[in-house]
């Protein structure tokens, strides 16, 4: 995964490329998505969904075209204002399959761009979880750390052995950089080896690091 595009970094997620960090609830799990961020709470009764509203620049609007194009009846609404960001934030109902879902949207407009956090839950739950669907985007700020805004890439690099030794001494050498989704034994499988396999010299192995 390409750090830049997203990860979760102490209990927050954070976009290098787009600037923007926001709080992940605590032990809820968390996909990223190319076009969306999806969070999870531990027993999947509850989900905040973070995305781009593509179709409108404007909090406003963007909420409106929201409810128009799911059908949310709308219970409450409001202004949001936090870190400096100011938007809209909708409460509503929608059918789902197993019942009544309760919603709580909220649009914030930052750069010229409006991202929607969408907190969803049974409507029996959500008085539970609304503080975790208000916490999230209340935590929506500039992204301003620069050892998290210059995060790199951790690539691939290939590499020729110059002598016969098991796979974790010859990698050893090459530690794997932080945030990769591999340990030492996962790049052994990457290279059809086990971690005390023998390999010989003048071999090729794929190892990771940083992009420069």
């Amino acid at each position: 995964p390409n750090p830049r595009h997203g990860f979760v970094e102490d209990g927050r997620f954070v976009h290098p490329d787009l600037a923007f960090t926001f709080p992940v609830p605590a032990e809820w799990k968390v996909a990223n998505a190319s076009t969306q961020v999806q969070m999870a709470s531990p027993e999947g009764d509850a989900l905040v969904v973070f995305s781009v509203a593509l179709d409108r620049a404007d909090p406003d609007a963007a909420a409106e075209s929201f409810i128009s194009q799911t059908g949310l009846q709308v219970t409450d609404r409001g202004d949001h204002s936090a870190n400096g960001y100011s938007g809209r934030w909708v409460e509503g109902l929608l059918e789902g399959q197993g019942g009544p879902l309760k919603v709580h949207s909220t649009f914030v407009a930052k750069d010229g761009t409006t991202f929607a956090f969408h907190g969803l839950s049974a409507a029996t739950d959500f008085a539970r979880f609304r503080p975790d669907f208000t916490a999230v985007p209340g935590g929506f700020s500039r992204l301003t750390d620069p050892t998290l805004l210059n995060v790199k890439p951790v690539v691939l690099h290939v590499i020729t052995t110059d002598r016969r030794a098991t796979f974790a001494e010859q990698v050893r050498d090459h530690p794997i950089p932080a945030r990769s989704s591999l340990d030492t034994a996962g790049l052994a499988l990457l290279n059809g080896y086990d971690l005390g396999e023998t390999v010989p010299a003048g071999t090729d192995l794929k190892v990771l690091r940083q992009q420069p």
